[in-house]
């Protein structure tokens, strides 16, 4: 019983002189350490002249350009929720048509600018941006037109019901 508390007291002592000796290297290895050094005021400057949350600045003004009313005509136009809804429809294949939103969430499709004239729709322009290519596009009355068919329209077929079954009253032949 005598050995085992000396075990016991020999291992607290063992134990409570590794705690002081780690103390004591961790305190001089602190005191020994650099302060840290004070960083000049140009240092901080971004912060104030690029704010983080700001997207960096591009050239804001749109290029011109005749290449969307060479491709496309405006084949309607409807104001949706403040803004329009946009038709598009190339002039090479009228039956493909692309359509706009105001509110698009696609940032390359742009509407800029609507140009609406009272009592004649196909005076209407609209102005776009469609990736980085800005037009102006109106209505081509030739593409609107639509083409007289060769056939003379259907005429309503009147459907014939089936003949209804005689009813004979009991008693009669």
């Amino acid at each position: 019983m005598v050995r085992a508390r000396a075990r016991h007291l020999k291992y607290t002592i063992l134990k409570l002189l590794a705690t002081c000796l780690s103390c004591a290297a961790l305190l001089t290895g602190s005191a020994a350490a650099e302060l840290p050094k004070k960083m000049p005021v140009s240092h901080y400057s971004r912060l104030w002249t690029d704010f983080m949350c700001s997207l960096p600045s591009k050239d804001s003004s749109p290029r011109p350009g005749p290449q969307l009313a060479d491709e496309y005509a405006l084949a309607g136009i409807s104001p949706i929720n403040g803004g329009y809804r946009v038709t598009l429809m190339k002039r090479k294949n009228p039956e493909l048509r692309t359509t706009i939103d105001t509110d698009a969430p696609d940032p390359r499709h742009k509407i800029l600018a609507v140009s609406r004239k009272s009592g004649d729709f196909t005076r209407t322009t609209v102005t776009l941006a469609l990736g980085e290519v800005t037009g102006t596009i109106g209505f081509d009355e030739a593409l609107l037109a639509r083409p007289k068919s060769a056939s003379p329209p259907q005429q309503q077929v009147k459907t014939q019901h089936p003949p209804r079954p005689r009813v004979v009253p009991p008693g009669q032949p």
